[in-house]
């Protein structure tokens, strides 16, 4: 498995936040940054989670991302709005697009924020999260510079394209996060970074043959789940988060791997549908409730010892590493810890 350190969730984020804040994100939006790539710890992602401190702040430092986020509106209407995120932080631009999506879901029952010029806005479920906790249903997408080959082709032109779909309940929200690739490609840069082989299944290389060597894997292709399907849904978001913000698209977006000074110019579509609209709010989280105990209830499969509704797992996870600690990579803590010491900032995060 490699070499982990035990680190203290608090700690992480704190250095986290101080690393963007050196690299001249302001204070408020740092710890947007941090608490996003912290919570995608928490819950396991690592793909997602603060192994892509570097990945940011190499951007930021050759002019790919803006450290300061002046989003500029580009219109606006009472439940929609474009909004042009001129280069700054994926997952700043998002945020800020779902506060507006929920704020006019408020007004109107439905709120739907897109944005173009944007770079990669990591776990889509943070953004899910936001709406829930307002008693909102949640759906996020997200475009993505080409790494999968659509189906029939061994040739890179879609991202990994992620959609996310939440409800509240009156304990963890009902949540759906999934890249519409079979895998995550952070989960096979991670594995690169810890030289580990990935499954059969997930990719191919540069001639279209199966592999599981990590680093041929990210020269080659990863695959869309289930055939033309996973296909055919990461079309559909490109054109949803790409095309209608007249952002990228395809293999039009820039790959921050061979461009890193050039910003990715990916659009994300944040939408908030305020239930209160709908029916009384106690009542849909009551039989959100009732749902729930209904399906952990069923007869269970061959070899199944628990049901699991979408997202629970990563709430279970969630909740033990707050408590237990996250274990980080040997090579991520590496990547922190000289982030931090080039910034002159002290480096204590292990519990």
């Amino acid at each position: 498995m490699g070499e982990y350190f035990l680190v203290a969730p608090e700690k992480l984020k704190a250095a986290v936040a101080a690393i963007m804040r050196g690299e001249g994100v302001p204070a408020g939006d740092a710890e947007i940054v941090a608490d996003s790539l912290v919570q995608a710890d928490l819950t396991n992602l690592q793909s997602h989670g603060v192994q892509r401190v570097k990945f940011y702040t190499d951007s930021m430092e050759l002019g790919g991302t803006s450290a300061v986020c002046h989003m500029k509106q580009i219109s606006d209407s009472p439940s929609c709005a474009l909004l042009d995120a001129q280069g700054a932080l994926g997952i700043v631009a998002a945020y800020r697009a779902m506060e507006l999506a929920i704020q006019k879901a408020r007004q109107t029952g439905i709120g739907m924020v897109n944005v173009r010029n944007s770079n990669h806005c990591s776990c889509t479920a943070y953004y899910i999260r936001m709406a829930t906790q307002e008693n909102m249903l949640g759906i996020v997408s997200s475009n993505a510079p080409k790494s999968m080959a659509p189906w029939g082709s061994r040739e890179k032109y879609l991202g990994t394209n992620p959609l996310a779909v939440g409800a509240p309940t009156h304990g963890d929200p009902v949540m759906v996060d999934m890249a519409t690739s079979v895998v995550a490609r952070g989960k096979i840069i991670l594995a690169d970074k810890k030289k580990e082989p990935i499954p059969e299944g997930w990719a191919i290389d540069v001639d279209g043959h199966p592999t599981t060597d990590a680093a041929k894997a990210l020269e080659g292709c990863v695959l869309p789940f289930g055939g033309a399907k996973g296909s055919g849904i990461a079309m559909m978001i490109d054109i949803f988060s790409g095309v209608l913000s007249g952002a990228a698209y395809g293999s039009h977006i820039n790959s921050p791997f061979t461009h890193p000074e050039v910003p990715m110019n990916t659009g994300h579509s944040m939408i908030a549908i305020d239930i209160s609209k709908f029916q009384d709010v106690e009542s849909f989280l009551t039989t959100m409730d009732t749902y729930r105990n209904e399906v952990k209830g069923l007869k269970k499969a061959a070899g199944v010892d628990e049901i699991y509704m979408p997202g629970e797992i990563e709430c279970n996870n969630y909740r033990r590493n707050l408590e237990t600690g996250i274990r980080l990579p040997a090579a991520v803590y590496g990547e922190l810890e000289g982030l931090s010491k080039k910034l002159g900032l002290p480096f204590d995060i292990c519990k």
